[in-house]
């Protein structure tokens, strides 16, 4: 289940990041999950600042250690 590990990042990595629980089922939810081509759940996005996708994990738990990598590597970017 992904819901431990995402909430466990947002524990985290909360200072860092902004966690956004999406409802599929939902008007907004659907809109989003269309714009980002989503064809299943759970699924974990993770946006650079300029809202770019630098990570993308659908149908299954996110890799908190790959999480992090991918974190450190856009705040690096941002901070050139």
């Amino acid at each position: 289940m992904a819901k431990p590990v995402v909430d466990g990042l947002e524990r985290d990595l909360g200072a860092r990041m902004r966690v956004a629980h999406i409802d599929v089922e939902s008007d907004d939810g659907r809109r989003l999950a269309s714009q980002h081509r989503i064809r299943g759940v759970p699924a974990f996005l993770l946006f650079d600042t300029r809202g770019e996708v630098i990570l993308r994990q659908v149908g299954g738990r996110p890799d908190p250690g790959e999480v992090r990598t991918r974190l450190e590597a856009a705040e690096q970017a941002v901070s050139r």
